[in-house]
């Protein structure tokens, strides 16, 4: 039996790096170019960017997992 490691995955650590940078260029949008997105807007350009980074993030193979 393969014991799992309580280390993030590289698709888990792709997700939350998009979402700092998400909060990050939404915070550069307002103060840079004075656009106040809506907390609505915000929360759903964030969550389409970390979908997408989930979903492209490719799943480890079997050797890294075994690392």
């Amino acid at each position: 039996m393969v014991e799992k490691s309580r280390m993030p995955t590289r698709k888990m650590g792709a997700v939350g790096i998009a979402g700092a940078v998400t909060t990050v260029l939404i915070t550069i949008s307002r103060d840079a170019f004075a656009y106040e997105m809506t907390p609505d807007l915000a929360a759903a350009v964030t969550s389409i960017i970390v979908f997408l980074a989930g979903y492209f993030m490719p799943n480890a193979t079997a050797q890294e997992n075994s690392q």
